[in-house]
């Protein structure tokens, strides 16, 4: 039942960061100037890498459940 909630934690991360992904860097979102801006790509970026790293978190831990203990250790 683990091994459900990972893959669903990991699906809905890497939907999460390819959405975040398209809405910064959109060729519409580029051609916008201001300080505003900055601040709202900042963010972004700092939200997408948080997702990130927590659906690759998920990803390692959904391949350690089923590694068998003579390779892992």
């Amino acid at each position: 039942m683990t091994w459900i909630l990972l893959l669903a934690g990991f699906t809905l991360g890497a939907a999460i960061v390819s959405f975040i992904f398209y809405r910064l860097f959109n060729p519409k979102t580029l051609t916008t100037e201001g300080e505003g801006f900055d601040l709202t790509l900042t963010l972004g970026l700092v939200v997408m890498i948080v997702f990130t790293a927590a659906a690759v978190s998920s990803m390692f831990l959904l391949g350690r459940l089923y590694l068998p203990l003579e390779l892992g250790g």
